[in-house]
């Protein structure tokens, strides 16, 4: 194969032209030739001349088909057309997964949503931290520094001019050694301006070579220190995560306004060595949304015990939280037992503290929300002994050929669009037009047939008129793209998810997702596209809803870890005008059946209530 991924105009006028019957194996095999020579997978291929082809010729013919041709190794074709989208081929590297968590959400999957106030911060402190603000500065510079250190503060300032309540240090501040900073605060208090002041962490020269005497990088003595500081978390989370993070953390101060600050214990030998472990904890904790600008030791904190009033929160107290003066330099050891400590939630004293404190909140959401919880199946018995599809749910509709699958997914999607969830829907069998005929069809209660042979009636023309303002504006993403795969289905769905535009997704159906690793059998492709999306569910803290065909046994086809990695399985069957939704797995609901009117003209389902529906066993369990 060449790899162009292209298929030539004459093949796709084949795909859009009949097929009568009896022609039919020989026209996929012509259809095939020039798509393989082109580049396409044989996934790819597969989804093309099923859809076709769907349902006079079996997925094994189909198969056999495709196999035959590859083996003898078409030539490209010229003229080809692009594929709409691009093919899946085997990286040599893992692609970064971009990001899902927002910075607090990071934090609260991290220390299972802790929180921590100043005040118990300085509860846990090693060494007692005293009221008084003086107190509070002689004990950082007495417990953290030695005698022989030269230490810098600073508190001359400037004013940003397009944000007034922000201000930056000026000049070279004053240097001393520490036990004269001691003597001086203790005659004079903690040094302090209308801005605060700053302290630099690390030991310098007496006097430093920058502009207007400032202390840089070469005036740093001693790499002692580094800072670590976020902005984009709120306070209670930052003090949490300090609290819990495998760093040597010698002191947290605030900082007077919307942040803390952690004083890590580096302990470098030169400013090389310094600035390598500060790019590794800064790397592992940009998550977290901790500042990445933090990478210099002659790098200014804040001073602990001045009074801060612009840009001040509450009293502008830039007030000492922690002290730990037992803290040893971190080691290559430390920091990689720092480094995998990420990877997982942080260990809880007591697991169930946090669970237990929100899960009040929680039950008395429930009972204020009862019998709305989720996003609802638009089956009244149903919704009403589950609570609706819950975030990082798995719902499977399965059914055969023409039994009503998708019908029963846009039933489920309009009750979702009328409870006010946006609503993804991956359509890989219709495209966006027919999608968008069938919601029209049910909302304006025009005669689906129509939509075919195009003979409406003035007064349908009409029906549909004075429908599509309120269609319009249904949060209805359609995304009929023929090869998506599960990487593009992640992406879109968190894109939506993040701006809050969703509350359900729908895949019609999985065994039409582009596979990723086309060498693998077709049962291992599809367990590994159940395996991404019921992650993503997860993930995205959003139910999913997926349609699986039924094979010729009544099985899942290609596939039974559908139904294994699903919460719910409901089986979709269709008897003249009453459609069946039998629930055959269901994690905490009961296994029941569902009757439903089937309003063919409209494309339409009508629930039946049953007030005697006891949650039996279904029979003719397939899975």
């Amino acid at each position: 194969m060449n790899g162009n991924g292209q298929i030539p105009p004459a093949t796709l006028e084949k795909l859009a032209a009949p097929t009568p019957k009896g022609t039919r194996h020989q026209a996929a095999i012509g259809i095939a030739v020039p798509m393989i020579g082109n580049g396409l997978t044989e996934a790819a291929v597969f989804a093309t001349l099923r859809s076709k082809f769907e349902p006079d010729v079996t997925d094994n013919e189909l198969w056999g088909v495709i196999k035959w041709v590859a083996q003898h190794h078409p030539k490209p074709s010229r003229g080809a057309q692009p594929v709409p989208r691009r093919e899946y081929s085997r990286p040599s590297e893992p692609t970064p997964a971009r990001p899902s968590r927002n910075a607090e959400e990071q934090c609260d999957w991290w220390t299972s949503g802790a929180r921590l106030s100043p005040d118990g911060m300085a509860k846990i402190s090693p060494t007692p931290i005293p009221e008084d603000p003086a107190e509070q500065a002689i004990l950082a510079l007495s417990a953290l520094y030695r005698e022989a250190d030269m230490l810098n503060i600073v508190c001359k300032f400037s004013v940003d001019d397009k944000n007034p309540g922000k201000t930056r240090p000026q000049g070279g501040g004053k240097v001393l050694l520490r036990d004269d900073w001691v003597s001086w605060i203790k005659r004079n208090g903690a040094p302090k301006r209308d801005a605060g002041a700053w302290f630099r962490m690390n030991p310098c020269a007496i006097a430093g070579t920058g502009a207007d005497g400032a202390i840089t990088d070469g005036d740093v003595t001693d790499c002692r220190y580094m800072l670590v500081e976020s902005d984009d978390l709120p306070i209670a989370c930052q003090l949490a995560l300090y609290s819990r993070l495998k760093l040597p953390v010698a002191a947290v101060v605030m900082s007077g306004g919307a942040s803390a600050h952690a004083w890590v214990h580096v302990g470098a030998a030169d400013g090389q060595s310094y600035s390598e472990v500060v790019r590794r904890i800064l790397s592992a904790l940009k998550p977290f949304g901790v500042d990445q600008a933090n990478k210099n030791p002659s790098r200014l904190s804040r001073m602990p015990g001045s009074v801060r009033k612009i840009g001040g929160v509450g009293d502008g107290l830039q007030r000492l939280l922690l002290v730990n003066s037992a803290t040893a330099p971190i080691t290559e050891k430390a920091l990689l037992d720092f480094e995998e400590s990420l990877v997982l939630p942080a260990i809880e004293e007591k697991p169930l503290k946090t669970l237990a404190q929100n899960a009040v909140a929680r039950y008395r959401d429930m009972k204020a929300n009862a019998g709305r919880l989720g996003v609802p199946y638009g089956i009244d018995d149903l919704d009403e002994s589950s609570g609706g599809m819950k975030p990082g749910q798995t719902v499977v509709v399965a059914g055969a050929t023409g039994g009503c699958k998708t019908t029963m997914a846009l039933h489920i999607t309009h009750a979702a669009l009328e409870r006010g969830y946006g609503v993804l829907l991956f359509s890989l069998e219709m495209d966006r037009d027919e999608i968008f005929d069938l919601v029209m069809c049910r909302r304006a209660q025009v005669d689906r047939n129509k939509f075919n042979n195009g003979r409406f009636s003035d007064y349908d023309l009409d029906l549909m008129i004075k429908a599509m303002p309120e269609v319009k504006e249904l949060p209805l993403y359609i995304d009929d793209s023929p090869l998506t795969g599960a990487d593009q289905i992640r992406l879109r769905v968190l894109q939506l998810k993040n701006a809050g535009k969703i509350g359900l997704v729908v895949v019609d159906y999985i065994q039409f997702v582009n596979p990723e690793w086309t060498r693998d059998s077709r049962e291992q492709q599809i367990a590994t596209i159940s395996h991404r999306l019921r992650a993503l569910a997860r993930e995205a803290r959003v139910p999913m809803l997926i349609l699986s065909q039924l094979n010729d046994e009544g099985k899942i086809r290609e596939s039974r870890v559908v139904s294994h990695n699903a919460n719910v399985v409901m089986l979709v069957e269709v008897e003249g005008d009453i459609v069946t939704a039998k629930i055959v797995k269901g994690r905490g609901i009961p296994l029941a059946e569902y009757k439903l009117e089937f309003q063919r003209i409209f494309g339409k389902l009508i629930p039946i209530r049953n007030d005697n529906n006891n949650g039996t066993h279904p029979t003719n369990n397939p899975f």
